[in-house]
């Protein structure tokens, strides 16, 4: 597993080490990579800001 970079009171909670979190956004960003190589200009904005504010949620919880 490694070692958990998070602080002690949240480990075991389900909180992502900083590794975990940079492979998270890693992730997200291939993936809106590859929905917006398949949309038109128009749609791949409108795709960005619907998928954006839920990806950093995710990331800032």
């Amino acid at each position: 597993m490694g070692i958990s970079l998070a602080p002690d009171k949240y480990r075991g909670l389900g909180v992502p080490d900083i590794r975990q979190t940079r492979q998270l956004r890693e992730l997200l960003e291939l993936g809106a990579l590859r929905l917006a190589i398949q949309c038109t200009d128009n749609e791949h904005i409108q795709l960005l800001e619907k998928v954006s504010p839920v990806a950093n949620s995710c990331l800032n919880g």
